[in-house]
């Protein structure tokens, strides 16, 4: 079931490839114009595939830590402060997800937030502010949901001030 529906998604996506000569869409607001909702994949089991894809099983972030931490100080030295953001999904994804790994992601997002001054942490994963008619698919804001997160982002931007 996975493999056809990746296929047809990938098919479907060739066909818009070659008819438009792009995949990638943007309206006048600057983000992809997914409109709605698509019920063909934004469900469960479309949510289980898509978090069995990208399940990698890899639970050491040292080297993407180090990186960060680069880019971090980076951001310190030239006086920039960095907002570190987990973007919300739909609840079929959030539940099908490695847990162990989120966990994880999330701890390492605050530690960096508690060990450097410049940095804020604004987790929108699970989110009360969201809800599945929030997304186009099981993981992507369609553009009422992307509208909601940019105010969402805008607010906690104005209040650091």
């Amino acid at each position: 079931m996975a493999t056809t529906r990746n296929l047809e998604m990938n098919i479907e996506l060739l066909r818009k490839y070659r008819n438009e000569k792009k995949l990638i869409e943007c309206n006048d607001l600057g983000w992809g114009s997914y409109e709605g909702i698509n019920p063909e994949y934004n469900n469960l089991a479309t949510a289980i595939d898509i978090a069995k894809k990208n399940e990698d099983g890899l639970t050491d972030f040292k080297s993407n830590e180090l990186r960060l931490q680069r880019m971090i100080n980076l951001c310190n030295k030239n006086e920039v402060r960095l907002v570190l953001i987990t973007m919300p999904v739909t609840s079929y994804y959030a539940e099908n997800i490695n847990q162990n790994k989120l966990k994880k992601v999330v701890a390492s997002c605050n530690y960096f937030e508690e060990k450097n001054k410049n940095v804020i942490y604004l987790n929108l994963f699970q989110s009360p502010q969201f809800d599945n008619n929030d997304f186009y698919d099981t993981d992507h804001l369609n553009s009422k949901g992307a509208t909601k997160c940019s105010r969402i982002l805008n607010q906690f931007i104005i209040a650091l001030k």
